[in-house]
C-alpha cells in the first residue's frame, strides 16, 4: 500500500501528488506576510525620524569615508637624479631633491606666455590686450629688473627696455606710456624706436594753460552738453583735477593716482561718482591725445559698481493730503493732486 501525503488547507484536504492547488498555498503563505508587512510598517512610521536621521548620518559618513580614502592623483615631481643622465647637467645629476630651477617665460599651445610670476602681470597684461589690437602682436616682458616691450610686425621683430622696473608700481605707470607708443608706432613708420622717441618728447611738454585747455579747449569738444550739464557735471571733477595737476608737492604721477584724489569727494558706487569718472576719463583722453598732458595721464579703465537702488514706497493718502496742503502755490497743488490723480 502506497502512503500518500495530506495538507489540511481550508476545508478539503489536498493529495500532494496530483491535486496540488496553488491559490490555496497563496492564501496560506503569502496572505499572512502582507499582515505582517502593514503591522511592520506602524511599528517604523513611529520611528521615522530616528531612521532618516540615521540614514542621513549614514550618507554622511560613507561619503566622508569616500573622500579620505580616494587618492588624489598628482603629477609627479622629477629630481635630476630620476632622469637619464644624459639630458641632466653634469653638475646637478646626483641632486636627489630640494632641485629648484630659474625664472622661465614659456608660450603655451594657446599663444599665451607662461611665467613663474605673480597675478599682477596677467592682470597688467589683460589690460593691455583690451587696448590692442587682437591683430596686432605686442608682448610685455621683463629683461634685467626692466619693463621689456616687444612688437612683431611683418616678420619683423623690434624690442625695447622701458625705464620703469619689473614690479607692480612699475607696470602700473608703465601702461599710460605703452599705450601712447603703440598708437605713435601704427601713425607713423611702424619703427618702435621712433614712436618711444614722439612719446618721450610729447611727455617733456613745459608749462601748460589748465584753465585754457579745460575751459575753452575742451569745452568745444562737448558741445552736446549744455551750460547746466557743463556746470553740474564737469567743473567739479576737473576743477579738483586742475588743481591736483598744478600742485608743486604731491602731485600725482599717473592717471590712477589722479583719478582716485579726484574722485574722493564722491559716494563709492553713486550715480554722481560715475558721472564725474566718465567726465574726467574723457577730458584725459582729450589732453593726452592732443598733447596737453604727458602720457602718463592716459586714463585707464576703473569700472566700479553701482550701489543697489533703495526700494520706494508710495505716498498714503493721508500724506499726499498735507503735501498739498503745505504747498501754497496752486499751480503745484494742482500738479500734485494730478499726479496722485494717476
Amino acid at each position: 500500500m502506497t502512503n500518500v501525503a495530506v495538507f489540511n488547507i481550508g476545508t478539503k484536504p489536498i493529495k500532494n501528488r496530483f491535486e496540488f492547488n496553488f491559490n490555496s498555498l497563496f492564501k496560506l503563505c503569502i496572505v499572512p506576510l502582507s499582515l505582517d508587512l502593514k503591522s511592520m510598517l506602524k511599528t517604523l512610521k513611529k520611528y521615522w525620524i530616528f531612521i532618516a536621521t540615521m540614514g542621513g548620518l549614514s550618507v554622511l559618513i560613507l561619503t566622508a569615508f569616500y573622500n579620505i580614502l580616494k587618492t588624489e592623483r598628482v603629477l609627479p615631481i622629477y629630481q635630476p637624479a630620476q632622469v637619464n643622465p644624459e639630458l641632466v647637467d653634469s653638475s646637478i645629476q646626483y641632486q636627489k631633491k630640494y632641485h629648484k630651477i630659474a625664472d622661465f617665460e614659456l608660450i603655451n599651445q594657446n599663444g599665451a606666455r607662461i611665467t613663474q610670476k605673480d597675478s599682477w602681470v596677467s592682470e597688467y597684461r589683460d589690460l593691455l590686450k583690451e587696448s590692442f589690437d587682437p591683430r596686432h602682436k605686442w608682448f610685455v616682458g621683463e629683461h634685467r629688473g626692466s619693463i621689456r616691450l616687444e612688437v612683431k610686425d611683418n616678420g619683423k621683430k623690434q624690442t625695447i627696455l622701458l625705464p620703469y622696473d619689473w614690479s607692480n608700481k612699475g607696470f602700473s605707470a608703465a601702461i599710460p606710456e605703452i599705450q601712447q607708443i603703440y598708437k605713435r608706432f601704427y601713425e607713423g613708420n611702424r619703427q618702435l624706436s621712433a614712436a618711444c622717441e614722439k612719446v618721450k618728447v610729447s611727455s617733456s611738454n613745459q608749462e601748460i594753460d589748465l584753465t585754457r585747455v579745460i575751459f575753452k579747449d575742451f569745452r568745444k569738444e562737448c558741445p552736446n552738453a549744455s551750460d547746466t550739464t557743463w556746470n553740474k557735471s564737469y567743473v567739479p571733477v576737473l576743477s579738483k583735477g586742475q588743481e591736483l595737476l598744478e600742485r608743486s608737492k604731491g602731485k600725482p604721477q599717473n592717471s590712477k593716482e589722479l583719478m582716485g584724489l579726484c574722485l574722493n569727494e564722491w559716494e563709492y558706487g553713486s550715480r554722481a561718482r560715475q558721472i564725474a569718472r566718465r567726465a574726467l576719463q574723457k577730458f584725459l583722453n582729450f589732453a593726452v591725445s592732443n598733447e596737453k598732458l604727458s602720457m602718463q595721464y592716459a586714463p585707464i579703465k576703473i569700472e566700479e559698481k553701482l550701489k543697489s537702488k533703495r526700494v520706494g514706497y508710495a505716498l498714503t493718502d493721508s500724506q499726499i493730503l498735507q503735501l498739498i496742503a503745505s504747498e501754497k502755490d496752486p499751480k503745484w497743488q494742482l500738479n500734485f493732486q494730478l499726479l496722485a490723480g494717476h
